[in-house]
């Protein structure tokens, strides 16, 4: 739940992406490894964010969607959020898929 925490304090701007970094670099066991992996999009994506605002939406509803699933310890799901496409939202029941690579 820490890791979920974090991520949710970033996205509401209560703490730093650089300070989430480093704090959820202590957290990293390969239960979450590549959730890890696939953040590093998400971290490196920042300025594209800023000039672009579907991006932005479509990154943050992802990172909305790890957060669920972190905080109901559903890891499978969480591990397909590649911050790349869009990913079914199983809580919505939603197939769609849109590509942004």
């Amino acid at each position: 739940m820490k890791i979920a925490h974090l991520l949710e304090d970033m996205l509401n701007q209560k703490t730093s992406m650089q300070t989430s970094i480093i704090e959820l670099e202590k957290c990293i066991t390969p239960k979450y490894e590549n959730i890890f992996s696939y953040l590093e999009h998400y971290f490196a994506d920042e300025d594209i964010r800023e000039e672009d605002i579907e991006y932005k939406d479509f990154q943050n509803n992802e990172l909305e969607k790890l957060i669920s699933y972190l905080k109901m310890g559903d890891f499978e799901e969480a591990n397909e959020i590649s911050f790349l496409a869009v990913t079914p939202n199983i809580m919505e029941n939603n197939n769609d898929r849109k590509e942004y690579i």
